[in-house]
């Protein structure tokens, strides 16, 4: 558990010594160290045979038969990887590589980076980013587009958001964002919600996703696919999305735009669904991270004194280094991720390069 700590506590170190300037040298290192220590890992995540097992299967085809086995994009990933000898690790590192880049750049727009960051690590990075890999490369962009909103044109959110799409179907959805945004009649943009929301369903049922779905994360959901944890993750999001609504006075310094009230809504309302179908709930609150990472990157600016600013970021270090100790050894999924081994730190002969 130790490497966890060490990175984790590592970037809470920055956040408190560099609250009030940024050092780009010391971002760039955090970002390598970063897209190493998730990219490269070795037999990490509850995820690691299901993905070994997608790129054995990509191995013995072509690249229009690896689209069987995951969205076009990563399937891409699998194959080229395969074909190279590379194993998973070629896939994990790109992903890796995306997650960060999309991370970094988000979290480099708000108020404090280094806080934004922090508030990342635990869920989104290690949880995340060590385990579900085609929702994590769907995120990074996600993040990408989310970090210049309200600067980018139209189409070229909707571009973003469907290119994560190619990574992860349910992405889709953030195309909703894109239709809020527009300076129409509130009716029309109902319907025309309402019209999206019917479409994205013929979408996923005609990518044979919308059963797969349904099954994992909805009514078909068992003992195994239920999430016991869903509503601490839900709350990631949901508990700093509530102290924005709970604050009016701040909301223009805690959220900078539209979109990330919106989100902020939806983090809420998952709150509840957590109850009714947690591992979806679980799964729909990763994508919300913009709201928790500039909220709490926000509340510097809201705080009055040096000293309260101080001991916020302090406490902002522990309570992130705590969460993630505490997954680590209470989550009924943390004995996947322990003990933490590297391509680095691996006998070769162990490395699962054969396809």
């Amino acid at each position: 558990m130790l490497p966890y700590m060490f990175v984790t506590a590592g970037v809470g170190l920055a956040a408190i010594f560099m609250q009030r300037r940024f050092i780009l040298p010391f971002w760039a290192i955090a970002f390598v160290v970063l897209v190493l220590f998730v990219g490269l890992r070795h037999h990490v995540g509850m995820d690691w045979n299901n993905y070994l097992g997608m790129i054995y299967r990509v191995s013995g085809g072509g690249l229009l038969e690896a689209r069987e086995y995951a969205e076009p994009s990563y399937a891409f990933l699998l194959w080229v990887s395969a074909w190279l000898g590379l194993g998973i690790y070629g896939p994990n590192f790109v992903v890796a590589l995306i997650l960060m880049a999309g991370l970094f750049r988000y979290a480099r727009s708000t108020p404090s980076p280094w806080i934004a960051l922090l508030a990342a690590m635990p869920f989104l990075v290690v949880v995340t980013g060590m385990s579900a890999n085609r929702q994590a490369a769907a995120i990074g962009i996600l993040l990408w587009a989310m970090a210049g909103w309200q600067r980018h044109p139209i189409w070229w959110r909707a571009f973003l958001i469907g290119l994560a799409a190619t990574f992860h179907a349910s992405a889709i959805v953030f195309l909703i964002l894109v239709l809020a945004d527009l300076k129409i009649q509130r009716g029309v943009k109902i319907a025309g919600v309402a019209l999206f929301a019917m479409a994205t369903v013929y979408y996923l049922t005609l990518t044979d996703k919308f059963d797969y779905y349904d099954q994992v994360y909805g009514s078909g959901q068992a003992e195994i696919t239920q999430s016991s944890g869903a509503i601490f993750h839900v709350m990631i999001n949901g508990a700093p999305a509530l102290l924005y609504f709970l604050m009016p006075r701040y909301r223009s310094v805690l959220l900078p735009n539209d979109a990330h009230r919106h989100m902020a809504v939806a983090a809420v309302v998952l709150i509840a669904l957590a109850f009714f179908t947690s591992a979806a709930a679980g799964r729909a609150s990763l994508y919300l991270f913009p709201v928790s990472m500039h909220i709490f990157a926000a509340m510097p600016l809201v705080l009055r004194g040096t000293g309260a600013r101080f001991a916020y970021t302090v406490g902002c270090a522990a309570f992130f280094t705590g969460v993630l100790a505490f997954w680590l050894l209470a989550s009924n999924t943390g004995f996947s991720y322990l003990p933490y081994e590297n391509v680095f730190t691996v006998d070769p002969a162990l490395l699962q390069l054969c396809c």
